[in-house]
């Protein structure tokens, strides 16, 4: 694969096909610096246009009702006294830590449950087809820049960067009320790659499409599941 940039666009159209293509050789790596660097970068901009002193105020009164007015005021001091550069730092940790994370025992997961089918098809194939699948993030990533670049006032809440959640498209949840981290977080790029695994497994393995969907879905159902739970409950 001596230039992988067509790549990032035919898994987005023709996902079968493309990963037809990275069976043997998927190079995570591509993706992976791909989609990280993309979402680093809408920490960088984000915290260099917002307004630190509003932030911490916002996020000050999303505290539950019964916290006393000194813990909100404490929680306010301590977000405005943080500076915009130990932000942009903590948050691309928090990135790169998270996701590695998340891609990693996703792979394992799948290595795991190939290996019992004997599937014959190793981890780093499996971390491939994870993160090719999170292509459709850098087009959400693209649109949270354009969404704080309308942005003028620097008044814009970390919860209102992604305009494809869940919450953006139907719900509109403020922040601490009920549900909202959960709605924040279901978006369509996450849909979308669950669909590119669907396909990726599917034509890797030959599998038929109930095994496919009851494999690679089982952890979302799981996760979002025991999430909606706890977040209604």
């Amino acid at each position: 694969m001596s230039n992988p940039l067509p790549h990032f666009f035919n898994i987005l159209v023709a996902p079968a096909d493309t990963l037809t293509n990275l069976r043997e050789r998927p190079r995570f790596y591509y993706p992976f610096i791909a989609v990280l660097f993309a979402q680093a970068l809408v920490v960088v901009v984000y915290f260099q246009a917002v307004d630190l002193e509003w932030l911490g105020e916002y996020m000050a009164a999303a505290l539950p009702d019964d916290m006393p007015s000194q813990a909100r005021e404490d929680v306010a001091a301590f977000n405005r006294a943080i500076s915009p550069t130990l932000m942009t730092t903590f948050g691309i940790v928090s990135i790169v830590i998270i996701f590695s994370l998340f891609w990693a025992i996703s792979a394992g997961y799948l290595t795991l449950v190939s290996s019992l089918r004997s599937d014959n098809i190793r981890f780093g194939q499996w971390l491939g087809l994870e993160c090719w699948a999170a292509v459709p993030m850098i087009l959400v990533a693209l649109a949270s820049l354009i969404t704080i670049w309308l942005n003028d006032d620097g008044q814009l809440a970390q919860d209102r960067l992604n305009p494809f959640s869940l919450n953006s498209l139907i719900f509109h949840r403020g922040m601490g009320e009920p549900g909202a981290n959960l709605l924040n977080t279901i978006d369509l790029s996450l849909i979308w790659g669950a669909f590119i695994k669907v396909i990726g497994f599917r034509t890797w393995t030959g599998a038929s499409s109930g095994t496919v969907a009851a494999i690679v879905l089982a952890p979302y159902l799981v996760i979002f599941g025991a999430w909606t739970l706890i977040a209604f409950t």
